[in-house]
């Protein structure tokens, strides 16, 4: 994860168990038959009976090379495959897809001309063409907020007036429906359930930028009377919260940076269930409250608000993911004490010469991490042999949050002692914040999470960052190893 001194957080995938549920008769299911990897990984994001959740689920494939994915659903349900090299020197492949209940049976192979084929079911070829079609959209859309990194397509930057910003969106759609015109009804029918939100997530981000504006007041006014229209695959729109966010800052404007996390949790529940009906409403406010567990929020508001979604939703396929994330936030709020945890005091460090003066003479490793950075909180699960390493090697295990919130402290001291994560553990305060980055980093830019060894004589060497995310100790050990020497 890349982190600038101007940027807080990024939202990334958190791995879960995989699991195969038994074949009902409104299953939809997914036979998948794997040659030629080379060593890569599989994982999926999917749908959890119409609600995506942005969450992946590594793969366990049988003895055969192949595996088998069924989703429960009453209707369309949506799934990404991605095969991807642990070592980073295979490129990445992804492929995204629609699924209806019965039998649909891929073939992926790197090796082959098409490295994804459909065998039969789930509507053919046009299921690729359509799915893929919706990075095209989430492209259009990420092209407003991350201008110049993100390409514009349909050049929508300098549009200031709604009716042409629309009108070029809606004009892309129609494009894509003419071109695949043939393809099986219920395809185009979750494409452009989808394509609804996706259209109304990129009119907001516009909005936004031209409150007390009469053309896009009045467009917004005719907008937010059909935003409530639930269809069958609206909860497949994977970004819920970003247009909620959108919605509300039109709403509440500079307003949402005075509320504390667990009030702007509330809030957006409370404006969820507000404008939205249905399988939107299911899906807004149930992925409100499993990133927040995934993003390691743990806000308190979480847990009252689970209960009563489950009294809203009784039969919500979400249930199991939100009742295990409401165990987590209670024992996250509710840390056992632990032995041979240091927080330092951090109120007299200006330097880290400063951060590193009681180890003179000692190797220490060095954690860089942030509560908000899903994969740092990821690697802390796999820590053990690294503490069983260090003690020893007599080396000094340190952990520095980069966070720079407010009222972050309760948090920080609580994943320290929830993931059991002995060593000494330091805030960084604004004094030093310049120095970590330029010693850590790059022109103000650090990756994160990311391990640095400190040398007894004070040489810091900073290690790949691989490394601190890597499941696998092995190659930890095997440069820690050398750098002992």
């Amino acid at each position: 994860m890349l982190l600038r001194t101007t940027i807080t957080s990024l939202l990334v995938s958190v791995a879960l168990p995989f699991c195969v549920s038994a074949t009902g008769k409104n299953d939809a299911v997914l036979k998948v038959s794997v040659k030629n990897l080379g060593g890569r990984e599989l994982s999926y994001f999917r749908s959890y009976n119409g609600v995506y959740v942005n969450e992946s689920n590594p793969v366990v494939m049988d003895s055969d090379s192949t595996f088998t994915i069924s989703l429960p659903t009453d209707g369309v349900e949506f799934i990404s495959l991605k095969a991807q090299d642990p070592a980073k020197k295979l490129p990445v492949l992804s492929q995204t897809m629609f699924l209806m209940p019965g039998i649909s049976e891929l073939v992926i192979d790197p090796m082959a001309k098409e490295v994804f084929q459909i065998n039969s079911g789930a509507g053919g070829m046009d299921n690729f063409g359509l799915a893929d079609n919706t990075k095209n959209l989430s492209n259009i859309y990420f092209s407003l907020i991350a201008p110049g990194i993100v390409p514009d397509e349909l050049n929508l930057a300098p549009d200031s007036i709604p009716d042409v910003v629309l009108g070029k969106f809606d004009n892309y759609i129609d494009s894509v429906n003419i071109r695949y015109k043939n393809a099986a009804p219920w395809l185009l029918d979750a494409y452009n359930g989808m394509a609804t939100f996706y259209r109304d997530i990129i009119f907001f981000t516009k909005y936004s930028r031209f409150t007390d504006n009469e053309e896009w007041d009045k467009t917004y006014q005719e907008l937010i009377k059909n935003i409530n229209v639930s269809t069958p695959s609206s909860g497949l729109f994977p970004y819920w919260q970003m247009l909620v966010v959108n919605m509300l800052y039109v709403n509440k404007g500079d307003t949402l940076s005075q509320l504390s996390g667990n009030e702007f949790l509330l809030l957006k529940a409370e404006y969820c269930d507000s404008v939205f009906s249905g399988k939107a409403a299911e899906a807004a406010i149930g992925t409100l409250l499993l990133e927040d567990g995934l993003r390691g929020l743990y806000n308190p508001g979480a847990i009252i608000l689970t209960q009563q979604f489950k009294d809203e939703y009784p039969n919500s396929s979400l249930i199991p993911l939100l009742d295990e994330q409401a165990s987590r936030n209670i024992a996250f709020n509710n840390p056992p004490e632990r032995e041979g945890i240091n927080f330092r005091d951090n109120s007299e460090i200006a330097t880290v010469a400063d951060i590193l003066a009681p180890y003179k003479g000692q190797p220490v490793l060095i954690d860089l991490w942030a509560t908000w950075c899903r994969p740092c909180l990821q690697s802390f699960t796999h820590v053990g042999p690294l503490q069983k390493y260090a003690a020893e090697k007599g080396i000094q295990l340190l952990y520095i949050s980069i966070d720079d919130q407010d009222d972050i402290e309760k948090k920080w001291r609580n994943i320290a002692l929830l993931n059991n994560l002995i060593g000494d553990h330091l805030l960084m305060n604004p004094a030093v914040k310049m120095d970590i980055y330029d010693t850590f980093g790059h022109n103000s830019s650090m990756w994160i999470p990311q391990y640095a060894f400190v040398a007894p004589d004070g040489t810091i060497t900073l290690l790949d960052g691989s490394l601190a995310e890597s499941e696998d100790f092995s190659p930890l050990k095997e440069k820690l190893d050398e750098l002992m020497k």
